[in-house]
């Protein structure tokens, strides 16, 4: 159990800087005119990922999830793997010319499970389904090339 809030932990740290990035970056975007503009939609989502991880982590500092003890290891193995997956994310500036964005997309998909420990015939089938349904949205129903 130590070890599933550890992860917990991790991805809702994760959650939460993304979620405060957002919200600084769309602070440079215009307003528009009204309450709604190209601002208004980031900052929804940010709000919602910053409330998100903060009551999870809440939540598990109440339950003790977050003490120190014997779960360092397993605390560490999952702060590891997330970091491995976020170190694989600032490689998307290169692979995204190169490969496009549904190739991209089923790497990190398939990446993200595999980091998870999930079987190979898991990841290889969240791998077609993905490339699946970003090719179906992307190419078939919004005619992106």
């Amino acid at each position: 159990m130590q070890q599933q809030h550890a992860w917990e932990a991790a991805l809702a740290l994760v959650l939460l800087f993304l979620g405060l990035s957002a919200w600084f970056l769309s602070g440079s975007l215009p307003s528009g005119q009204g309450p709604i503009g190209p601002a208004f939609f980031p900052r929804i989502l940010a709000g919602i990922l910053i409330l998100g991880s903060t009551t999870h982590l809440f939540s598990l500092w109440q339950q003790g999830g977050l003490l120190l003890g014997r779960a360092r290891e397993a605390r560490l193995r999952a702060f590891w793997r997330v970091g491995a997956l976020w170190g694989a994310l600032w490689l998307a500036p290169w692979l995204l010319p190169k490969l496009g964005l549904v190739p991209t997309a089923v790497l990190y998909g398939m990446l993200s499970a595999a980091l998870l420990r999930g079987r190979w015939s898991e990841v290889l089938l969240l791998g077609l389904v993905l490339g699946v349904l970003l090719y179906l949205i992307f190419a078939e129903l919004l005619k992106v090339s």
